[in-house]
């Protein structure tokens, strides 16, 4: 006979010092992923580099930005595209 437990009827004692470490274990883990996630967004490529990643030529790259269809930030005097614009934009681009 196989014994199955049901994960709603689970329990576990734990004293405070154990909770209060899970507790900031899991907010830990919680924030690196956050953080995690901000460093991913905020990545900016160049227009050369947008090109080399996602095979677009340096014409089409200018006339969706002049288009306004594609969204380029000035860093220094340079232009940058931010990643989660150029995919947002590869994934609707069929909708255009």
């Amino acid at each position: 006979m196989e014994t199955t437990i049901d994960p709603k009827a689970l329990a576990m004692t734990l004293t405070n010092e154990q909770f209060m470490e899970l507790l900031r274990q899991v907010i830990k883990e919680a924030i690196e992923g956050v953080e995690k996630g901000k460093k991913e967004e905020e990545a900016y490529y160049s227009p050369q580099e947008v090109c080399e990643k996602y095979g677009f030529s340096e014409t089409t790259l200018y006339r969706w930005r002049k288009a306004g269809l594609l969204v380029a930030n000035k860093q220094g005097g340079l232009l940058k595209y931010r990643r989660s614009d150029i995919n947002d934009f590869r994934n609707h681009k069929s909708e255009i």
